[in-house]
């Protein structure tokens, strides 16, 4: 299982604003996480799921059993759980910037 990331990966955090000290390792990748976070005032949690692929999101369960409610406010899957978390770091930090501890 890996558990860094690439140089290039670290690279991409840093540029975004985290700092270098947390831009490599799987830990942490997911003390930078919120492990819950409000979207249009609804509460959506970190949810980390293997299913052939590592996938990581947020995730509203009462809104996803609701009809034409978006219960995932992002999704990102890899074969390596850190690569999930990557992804998902990079898309918070690129769409929601102010929801993320960065240092």
């Amino acid at each position: 299982m890996k558990t860094r990331l690439t140089p290039s990966q670290s690279q991409c955090l840093i540029e975004l604003g985290v700092d270098p000290s947390k831009a490599s390792e799987l830990a942490d990748i997911l003390s930078l996480l919120p492990k819950m976070m409000k979207y249009k005032g609804d509460p959506y949690g970190l949810n980390i799921e293997w299913d052939d692929n590592w996938a990581a999101s947020y995730f509203n369960a009462v809104k996803f059993i609701m009809p034409n409610e978006e219960g995932t406010m992002a999704y990102e899957s890899a074969t390596e759980l850190i690569d999930a978390l990557y992804k998902l770091l990079v898309w918070l930090l690129k769409n929601h910037p102010n929801k993320i501890k960065k240092l």
